[in-house]
């Protein structure tokens, strides 16, 4: 009787995992895939720099809305520890930053832009929305120090946001359009820069519909970070 009932189960459904898959995991990885282009080309003599630029545009706003998906669907306190990891992680990754950029520009690498992200969204989740004001005051004021700007850490902010009302679609397009601002604001005769930052949203909407990578450790993408940018300079020396 039991092996008659087990021949009657369904064989499982092959497509069920891809219908399942939020593609989170496999947009932060094409994102990682694409910073690291980007990081390589500009170390290389043109016309690798330029392509790289363009290739790189994606990558922030993708870890931003992958970023603010994660924390939407967390309890508030996971939010502040992200950003408090972030922060310890963006010290780390300072020294190779600065060693491999430091020639080009004086500023802070991207995990503490995020950070600024994460925090924002922990206020907004723990009641204090009204503190995203002064908050948003800072990320003005430092904008010419963050990289990718203020707008990058508003576009963690507007993705959970956004993710927290089940709108994942627009949670990625306002990503993408904080980040593409910021481009423009950088480099106003840039069209075609902040143009590819829209390549982001495709990118998610496809790896949704693949099947899902193995997920990393939590700790995976923070240590390359550092690691990618300290390879590089030793290969290459300091960009500029």
């Amino acid at each position: 009787m039991a092996q008659a009932a087990s021949m009657t189960q369904p064989e499982p459904d092959p497509s069920a995992a891809i219908r399942a898959n939020d593609g989170l995991e496999g947009a932060k990885l094409a994102a990682i895939v694409l910073m690291v282009v980007n990081h390589v080309g500009l170390a290389l003599p043109e016309p690798w720099p330029t392509s790289g630029h363009l290739c790189g545009r994606p990558c922030l706003a993708l870890f931003a809305f992958v970023l603010g998906a994660r924390l939407a669907s967390r309890p508030a306190g996971r939010s502040g520890r992200a950003a408090v990891r972030l922060l310890l992680w963006g010290a780390v990754a300072q020294v190779p930053y600065l060693l491999l950029v430091g020639g080009v520009a004086l500023r802070l690498d991207v995990l503490f832009t995020l950070a600024l992200g994460a925090g924002g969204v922990w206020l907004m989740q723990t009641g204090r929305a009204w503190a995203l004001i002064p908050l948003g005051a800072v990320a003005a004021l430092a904008n010419p120090w963050l990289d990718g700007g203020g707008l990058g850490a508003a576009a963690v902010v507007a993705s959970a946001a956004l993710l927290q009302r089940d709108r994942p679609v627009m949670g990625v397009l306002a990503a993408a359009a904080c980040v593409a601002a910021s481009n423009l604001i950088a480099a106003p005769d840039r069209l075609l820069a902040a143009a590819a930052v829209f390549a982001g949203p495709a990118i998610w909407l496809a790896a949704r519909r693949l099947p899902p990578p193995p997920r990393l450790p939590g700790w995976a993408f923070y240590a390359f970070y550092p690691a990618h940018l300290a390879v590089i300079w030793l290969v290459f020396g300091p960009l500029g």
